[in-house]
């Protein structure tokens, strides 16, 4: 029957998702120690990358093959978001504090610095595992990204936040959430490194790879489907 043959869209389905749901917990562990988070997500964005495009491979060795790989560039990147995060929030303590117009008009606009450094952050560590770039060029391409593809991003910042949400409300619940936004980021990870004519310059040969077998991968099966659908 085909409702037991694994090679079907639900059994398929639901072996990803299984993956996802194992990369979360090891990226919750292995995020415990705080001083390795950026190496974490950095392996979580790169694995559950893999596990969009259909990429063969394990989960927990391919997470800390890129764990290993990553861990200086990424722990670097890591203790920049938390100079900007610390720089951000003193700016909105010190234009709350001031009482003043000035404060007034500041306040705003640091709010909206930090609204677009939070969806910045979100591609500098797919930027990581899959470029050569330095800290400022990361960052340089992260708000790139964020710019050009504004609406991906405003769409994940708000799965992020409804995802932080949910996950205080219900902390029972927590390690669902995490893959459940990885999966949706990492779906815009691939199609907008795949179309930015300025991230494929930088894309290493392996990653290169990947996405464009991805998109191949996603063509052949469009014509696999026209050909059932006429015979």
């Amino acid at each position: 029957m085909s409702l037991f043959n694994v090679n079907t869209p639900f059994w398929q389905f639901m072996n990803k998702m299984a993956d996802v749901f194992l990369l979360s917990l090891l990226w919750m562990l292995c995020s415990i120690p705080v001083v390795t988070f950026g190496a974490a997500s950095t392996a979580f964005v790169t694995v559950s990358m893999k596990i969009h495009r259909n990429c063969e491979g394990s989960v927990m060795r391919d997470f800390f093959c890129a764990f290993r790989k990553n861990f200086p560039r990424a722990t670097l990147m890591w203790l920049s978001h938390v100079a900007i995060l610390l720089l951000l929030a003193a700016d909105l303590w010190l234009c709350w504090q001031m009482k003043t117009k000035l404060g007034a008009f500041l306040l705003p606009v640091f709010a909206m610095l930090g609204l677009l450094y939070l969806m910045a952050s979100f591609y500098t560590w797919p930027l990581i595992s899959h470029t050569a770039c330095g800290l400022l060029k990361g960052w340089k391409m992260a708000v790139h990204l964020t710019l050009t593809f504004l609406p991906h991003s405003l769409s994940m910042l708000v799965l992020a936040l409804l995802g932080a949400f949910l996950a205080f409300l219900y902390p029972g619940l927590a390690i669902l959430f995490p893959f459940i936004v990885c999966y949706q980021f990492a779906r815009v990870y691939v199609w907008t490194f795949s179309r930015d004519p300025l991230v494929r310059e930088l894309l290493l040969p392996s990653a290169r790879y990947c996405l464009s077998g991805a998109k191949s991968a996603e063509n052949k099966t469009g014509q696999d489907n026209k050909i059932k659908s006429e015979d």
